[in-house]
């Protein structure tokens, strides 16, 4: 018997869409929420069980599992990309709360694990292989459980320790990782960690059946206009990011269903210090803009820096940026109309939609480009173009037919170049940890996939400003750090820019050398 069967079923949806997408056809996407802790390392895990059993009538997600339905094991293989025609099913299964099963010391067993680090920086290595690790059954149809701590800790109990929270991304996102890790350090920093919680039952179904259909009855036809424009799109792209080819092995013939996941990603990280952040922090007050226009107008710099403009012998003022599309993550847990959503709620309510500048003349202010950055941001969700993407991109995945024909012409897989997902400041108050639990950072990162996006540069903040890049360049080494030095470089020397400063001088004067 395998170890759900154990479990009764309260609830099931069908998940469609961008959660259907990141468990298909044997796919899975993790999510690694990484908290840096100081403190009294044995105050995490003392009490590990009885937080576990209590975040299990908590949150009805951390009680599921992720299954896959297949209609039959013989497929067809598309001729060109190798991806089988299969139809299957996607879906997520709650279970009934077992107090008994639940409080059983070998199920709890199955959503942590301990290890002692013999460096500082093992965390590095552990949480992009546990993004990496295929997480599926034997038979690639099960995924349980879908949360999962690993506690990295001291064998000499000093300095910095760490709580890796891996979760499912087709259950779970970025903030649904900042709410279990802020449940999890109040409960054991609690002077009253034995208090038992009530059980939740709240059923919460997939972000698309919440997300609204703008423009009413034109809606069918912008969609169809969408799709067209977006698989010619993919038809004539040429990658400006080399990376390596997913379908390399295509004469390689896996018996599992229905292929190896090909893709390895990378991990870089990377924390700014306190002082950084408060001085970007004060110099976007003082021209009332938010954080996320200079972190985003910072990334366009850097790719077209570290790509896009490389080639260039000399750059002049009348030049502009190049076009190139970055990805741009929403939280959508307040901006649903009518929805049961709640800052609390825990799974995968993210919209997506794409941003890019076309004709911005380096001889544009930073400052000026930064406001853009963060008003372009907020428009598309003002006018109804995340929810308008969400739709039109969930047809393609929900009709089997129009989606391979699109992946056929994706380029070594991959649907879109670079996100940027700003995960944001962490949304609790960490004096409720008390003195013995201390929370300095939080660095995110996931996986990629065979359906994905081939580079994220993830941003979080708790007292200080948290960076990853997830990537698979074929340069895995020397590139991808370069890319990374030069981005954290604009971003720490922005706030010192005055609001003279052109783009041009941004991209001629703050270029770091190679190996700084």
């Amino acid at each position: 018997m395998s170890t759900t069967e154990m479990f009764k079923i309260e609830r099931t949806f069908e998940m469609d869409g961008i959660e259907k997408m990141f468990c298909l056809h044997g796919n899975w996407y993790t999510v690694a929420h990484v908290a840096h802790l100081t403190g009294d390392q044995e105050l995490l895990i003392s009490h590990v069980e009885h937080i576990i059993h209590q975040l299990l009538k908590r949150h009805t997600r951390f009680r599921s599992r992720l299954r896959i339905h297949r209609e039959n094991s013989h497929h067809i293989r598309d001729p060109v990309t190798k991806v089988p025609y299969v139809v299957e099913q996607n879906f997520i299964d709650t279970f009934e709360y077992d107090n008994d099963l639940y409080s059983n010391p070998d199920v709890l067993k199955l959503f942590y694990k301990i290890h002692h680090a013999d460096t500082e920086n093992e965390w590095k290595q552990l949480t992009e292989d546990g993004c990496n690790r295929n997480p599926y059954n034997d038979d690639l149809t099960i995924i349980f459980p879908l949360f999962h701590f690993l506690f990295v800790l001291n064998k000499d109990q000093t300095d910095e320790f760490h709580m890796i929270l891996f979760s499912n991304h087709s259950a779970s996102d970025g903030q649904s990782g900042f709410i279990i890790i802020n449940d999890y350090l109040t409960i054991a920093s609690s002077q009253s960690y034995l208090k038992e919680d009530s059980v939740n039952h709240e059923f919460l179904p997939s972000v698309t059946s919440m997300v609204p259909r703008p423009f009413g009855i034109f809606f069918s036809t912008i969609s169809r206009l969408i799709r067209l424009i977006y698989g010619q799109q993919v038809k004539h792209y040429h990658p400006k990011i080399p990376i390596h080819p997913t379908f390399a092995q295509e004469n390689v013939d896996d018996e599992r269903f229905p292929f190896f996941q090909p893709i390895k990603t990378n991990f870089l990280f990377h924390s700014s210090t306190k002082e950084y952040y408060q001085r970007l922090k004060d110099a976007c007050h003082a021209r009332k803009i938010t954080l996320h226009g200079p972190l985003f107008a910072c990334l366009i710099l850097t790719v077209n820096q570290c790509f896009l403009l490389k080639s260039q012998k000399k750059l002049t003022q009348h030049q502009k940026l190049k076009k190139f599309d970055i990805e741009l993550d929403y939280n959508l847990r307040e901006r649903l109309p009518q929805s049961k959503l709640t800052k609390q709620s825990i799974g995968y309510y993210i919209g997506v939609s794409s941003g890019h500048f076309s004709h911005v003349h380096l001889r544009t202010r930073f400052w000026s480009f930064a406001r853009a950055c963060m008003k372009k941001t907020h428009r598309s969700m003002e006018r109804g173009e995340v929810f308008l993407l969400m739709h039109a991109f969930n047809d393609v995945i929900n009709d089997k037919k129009m989606f391979f024909k699109v992946i056929r012409n994706c380029e070594n897989g991959a649907l879109s170049e670079m996100n940027f997902s700003n995960v944001g400041k962490f949304p609790f108050d960490r004096a409720s940890y008390g003195d013995n639990l201390k929370l300095k950072g939080i660095h995110v990162a996931n996986n990629g996939s065979i359906y994905h996006t081939s580079s994220i540069m993830y941003a979080s903040c708790v007292e200080q400003l948290d960076f990853t890049l997830a990537h698979e360049w074929l340069d895995d080494k020397q590139q991808p750090e370069q890319f990374m030095k030069q981005y954290i470089h604009l971003i720490e020397k922005c706030s010192q820019f005055d609001d003279d400063m052109t783009l041009y001088d941004v991209l001629s004067k703050e270029q770091i050398e190679p190996n700084n």
